[in-house]
């Protein structure tokens, strides 16, 4: 058996206060991982997959500059590598320790598998899991749970209702997640006390969201989008508007339209109100881990409206519409504020006119397509 003198213990030299997420104006730090008494190879190695997995994990924490002089300090201190245990695999003990906390581990690393890549994986879940304990997030609700059914924070805040879109923010203040308020619930567990409990979904993310992230509560959660539509013989513009509704995952949704009929001159212009509702893929994954990848920012989304409206025509004549639509809208969240995609639906809009009701529109002309372009507010 080879002793590699090896683990992780984390030195801060640094007063975490100061760079902890909501300060005013963060500074700039490096990240130096020192290794003691170990083999230069193998001290390279881990140190340098220490320093990239350190790094990415906690940038949305830190701002880290490789020329900054001050530095968060970790060490990688008395590991054990076993040979003989396990036959073409060598076994990893280690321990990795902030202060007076340790976290013990151990890995696996098998013939053809690549060291760097079980170190990475091992360490990057050991990070994950235990941040909370390493590092305080102060003045905000953070999440206390990531779990692959969805991400919990154990609290009681009132402002997080249901239904309610939060951002997630790093150090410089940047939104980094956006989620929604799925469900509120109190967590009983065997001899413990009862928990309230926050249930997030993720609505777009540009990483995976981890433990300890903090929750803005600013924001009102609201949507904008405009659409070109067409259809046989009619073409014309959307302009569609969505927000919350209380204690709902429904979300209102309103818009306004306007269509020209070129085989009759005719012209239509309606508002339309109703209700929406939506997921994303990100929703559906239970890997944590690939929360952030581009397919998670991916939307299915559903809407209902009825309205009314006018129409007009070359003689001026003006007649009153009433109607509703249906659509299905396939989009994708480029950012927390842009996203783009097409719909499909159809629109039943009937006239009426000297008393009587009648359609304006075949079921051909009913369907509608509609490419979509939104922010998010």
């Amino acid at each position: 058996m080879r002793r590699l003198r090896r683990c992780l213990p984390i030195f801060l030299f640094l007063l975490l206060g100061r760079f902890a997420l909501g300060s005013s104006a963060p500074v700039s730090i490096r990240v130096d991982v020192v290794a003691p008494g170990i083999s230069s190879f193998d001290a390279d190695r881990m140190a340098a997959v220490a320093r990239s997995v350190l790094s990415e994990e906690l940038d949305w924490l830190f701002v880290f500059d490789a020329k900054a002089l001050d530095s968060l300090v970790f060490v990688l201190d008395d590991t054990t590598r076993d040979d003989d245990t396990f036959s073409g695999a060598s076994l990893y003990r280690t321990t990795f320790s902030h202060g007076s906390k340790q976290f013990p581990l151990a890995f696996l690393v098998r013939q053809g598998e690549r060291f760097e890549e079980v170190w990475s994986r091992t360490l990057r879940a050991c990070v994950r899991e235990n941040l909370p304990e390493i590092f305080s997030v102060p003045g905000a609700p953070t999440i206390t749970h990531a779990l692959p059914s969805g991400y919990w924070v154990a609290t009681g805040d009132e402002q997080l209702r249901k239904g309610r879109r939060v951002p997630v923010k790093d150090v410089r203040g940047r939104t980094i997640a956006l989620m929604t308020v799925a469900d509120r619930f109190v967590h009983q567990e065997e001899g413990q006390e009862d928990t309230p409990v926050v249930e997030l979904l993720p609505v777009w993310a540009s990483r995976p969201i981890t433990k300890g992230m903090g929750l803005s509560l600013t924001g009102a959660g609201s949507s904008w989008s405009i659409a070109p539509t067409a259809s046989s013989g009619r073409a014309g513009a959307r302009l569609g508007y969505e927000g919350s509704l209380p204690s709902s995952l429904f979300r209102f949704s309103a818009a306004a339209t306007g269509a020209y009929r070129w085989d009759d001159a005719h012209v239509e212009l309606m508002l339309l109100a109703g209700i929406s509702r939506g997921f994303s893929f990100g929703e559906l994954t239970r890997d944590p881990d690939r929360i952030g990848q581009w397919w998670t920012n991916l939307h299915l989304d559903g809407k209902v409206h009825v309205g009314f409206g006018i129409e007009l025509s070359d003689s001026t004549q003006v007649r009153f519409l009433y109607g509703a639509d249906a659509q299905i809208e396939f989009s994708h969240h480029d950012s927390s504020r842009f996203f783009w995609g097409v719909g499909i639906g159809y629109r039943y809009v009937a006239v009426r006119e000297n008393g009587s009701v009648s359609s304006i529109q075949s079921n051909e002309r009913g369907i509608t397509l509609s490419p979509t372009i939104g922010w998010l507010w």
